[in-house]
């Protein structure tokens, strides 16, 4: 009888490469970024992991936000805003990180933030976004 072989897939072969992984997050909270410093909303709430007992729809992030724009007049999103020193990943559990990534400003009060979660379970479908929001604030 042959000995069975575990099949890896492809979240544990991300969750092993921890440069991969990182390199995946950071790309998607740039994405993120972006759409909010474009005000684009929709994309915002597509372009991250929809929590069904914590969603992001659009207008969760217009009114998150808010206040920032009130302040600033605009988020900027330029190489400065990419940096590695400004998004954290951090491990919260097996297979589990908590992110972040500080948003720049215009007065370079340095206060703002997008925190989330990253899961990454074994059937983990790689192709959808794997960073679920949790606050957007100071």
């Amino acid at each position: 009888r042959a000995a069975e072989v575990p099949v890896e897939t492809a979240a544990d072969l991300l969750a092993a490469d921890p440069g991969a992984f990182a390199a995946r997050v950071r790309a998607e909270l740039h994405h993120l970024v972006r759409a909010l410093a474009a005000r684009d909303w929709e994309e915002a709430a597509a372009a991250v992991r929809q929590d069904a007992g914590d969603p992001w729809p659009p207008e969760r992030f217009a009114a998150a936000l808010a206040p920032y724009f009130d302040e600033y007049g605009e988020l900027p999103f330029g190489p400065e805003a990419r940096r590695h020193r400004l998004t954290t990943i951090r491990p919260a559990g097996p297979r589990r990180w908590q992110v972040a990534q500080a948003l720049l400003d215009p007065a370079d009060d340095g206060l703002w933030h997008v925190g989330g979660t990253v899961e990454l379970p074994s059937e983990a479908d790689l192709g959808r976004p794997l960073i679920a929001v949790e606050r957007i604030g100071t």
